[in-house]
């Protein structure tokens, strides 16, 4: 038809920007400071200072975690944040592809009608001029026939008469 779809809106950057070394270092203080809190004040029942080797192991294992944990999050963020982009962009791609095809279908219906009435109004005419041409001979062959008629009658009158005069004639002379 010589249209084409209008462009959809792209799918968004969905790359995910990599994380910074001060975010990385700020979700691993976070999950250490409350592991070596934690660990540090149990250390202190047993009589261990708050800060030691094993509450700094803990702290730094805690903040591993948090930080692989906060990574997880985000990449699921992101994953999600995918999702629904690429639904939106299957969504307008379908809407589009819709309104297309029912746009061609009006367009195709709409030019298949006008031809197909045409032929009907060319086939129409055809037959009305048929129909006028037998009437107009059906018309001439009446009116010719009812002029032979009348010209057979007047013949058959006067070769009446000429009987009736060559029959009436040739007993007198006799």
């Amino acid at each position: 038809m010589g249209h084409e779809i209008a462009p959809v809106d792209g799918l968004s950057d969905l790359e995910q920007a990599p994380s910074g070394m001060v975010h990385k270092l700020v979700t691993g203080l976070r999950g250490s400071y409350g592991g070596m809190m934690m660990f540090g004040m149990m250390s202190t029942l047993v009589g261990m200072t708050m800060i030691n080797p094993f509450s700094v192991a803990a702290g730094v294992m805690l903040g591993r975690k948090s930080y692989k944990e906060d990574a997880e999050a985000r990449l699921t963020r992101r994953r999600a944040e995918a999702k629904a982009a690429v639904r939106r962009f299957v969504d307008d791609v379908l809407f589009e592809v819709g309104r297309e095809s029912r746009y061609r279908l009006r367009t195709i219906q709409r030019l298949l009608r006008d031809h197909f009435r045409e032929i009907a109004e060319q086939t129409t005419r055809s037959l009305t001029e048929s129909i006028k041409a037998i009437e107009e001979s059906a018309r001439t062959q009446v009116a010719d026939r009812e002029t032979r008629a009348k010209a057979i009658e007047a013949d058959l009158a006067f070769l009446g008469q000429i009987s009736t005069w060559a029959g009436g004639g040739d007993r007198e002379h006799v």
